[in-house]
């Protein structure tokens, strides 16, 4: 079976990779890998063999090469983050169709629609807002493209903090985003060594909290909680479990916590959020989830 594997991946890679009318063929095979897989004592061994194979492929140029690579230390950094909102193909002829497969993914769509969430979320705050300041925290913010699109076009009453630990990232967006700098800040810390020190009209993380624990990911989130402000929300970005491109994730071990719907209502209200004040939205491709948390706002008392 293995030898079928390699055998069909060899010829792939001489060819150039998939063409575009090959993409659902590919989905399958590596769904077919993956079953044969599940229960197979070596799976490591097997797993070594295609990336062996696939070594051609599997270089910083090419989105397969920069996940599995991971040049920047982790998983999900700001640039392979930015190659996806680009919609990046590498220029070389030869490894274009990987990239243009990898791109054509139900997750690479599903990354690029969550800066359109964020767009809206933001632009349905500003409309309510009636022209006053809108303030929001940006959390795990990597390379800033989608902030720079919204204070290019979007409306003039929202202000961003922007928060990443990777000194790389900040440089990026803040070089992005310098001609807005009156409306934009960068804060180059751990977020789970952050406390913030106000309340916001918005916190948004895109892509941050499916890589931790269940643990991890309400110990912030009751951090979190207490900064949202009346009428605001808070707003949490996680893969689902129906994401159908986690295998070629695993194959480049960019290893996520894929939840349903349901786990993050029940994450959300461990951590201390009321149920009510709970809901869960998604992209267009159903395969990033949104959690939110909103607070509700104060009215005033009759006199």
């Amino acid at each position: 079976m293995l030898a079928q594997h390699v055998a069909f991946l060899e010829k792939l890679v001489q060819r150039g990779g998939p063409q575009d009318d090959e993409h659902l063929k590919m989905d399958a095979w590596i769904a077919d890998f993956y079953d044969g897989l599940h229960h197979n004592e070596a799976k490591e061994v097997w797993l070594d063999a295609l990336r062996k194979v696939l070594r051609p492929v599997l270089i910083p140029g090419t989105m397969h090469g920069w996940a599995y690579l991971k040049p920047y230390g982790y998983a999900g950094d700001f640039e392979i983050i930015d190659r996806h909102y680009l919609n990046y193909v590498t220029a070389d002829p030869a490894l274009a169709a990987w990239d243009r497969y990898w791109q054509a993914g139900a997750a690479a769509k599903a990354v690029r629609n969550r800066k359109s969430y964020f767009h809206q979320l933001l632009e349905q705050h500003a409309h309510s807002a009636r022209g006053k300041g809108i303030t929001v925290l940006n959390i795990a913010s990597g390379p800033g493209r989608d902030v720079y699109e919204f204070l290019h076009r979007g409306p003039k009453n929202v202000c961003f903090e922007c928060l990443d630990q990777d000194s790389r990232a900040v440089e990026h967006a803040s070089t992005l985003c310098r001609e807005h700098s009156q409306r934009v800040s960068f804060i180059e810390a751990n977020v789970l060594k952050y406390h913030p020190a106000r309340c916001y009209d918005v916190i948004w993380s895109a892509g941050l909290f499916d890589y931790f624990s269940d643990r991890t990911f309400k110990l912030l989130l009751r951090r979190l909680i207490p900064s949202i402000a009346p009428g605001g929300q808070l707003v949490i970005g996680n893969f689902s479990e129906s994401n159908p491109n986690h295998h070629w994730l695993h194959f480049c071990e960019w290893h996520l916590h894929h939840r349903s719907g349901e786990q993050l209502v029940r994450l959300a209200v461990e951590a201390g959020a009321r149920r009510e004040n709970v809901s869960v939205g998604k992209e267009p491709e159903g395969v990033n989830l949104f959690l939110h948390i909103n607070q509700p706002a104060i009215t005033p008392s009759a006199d």
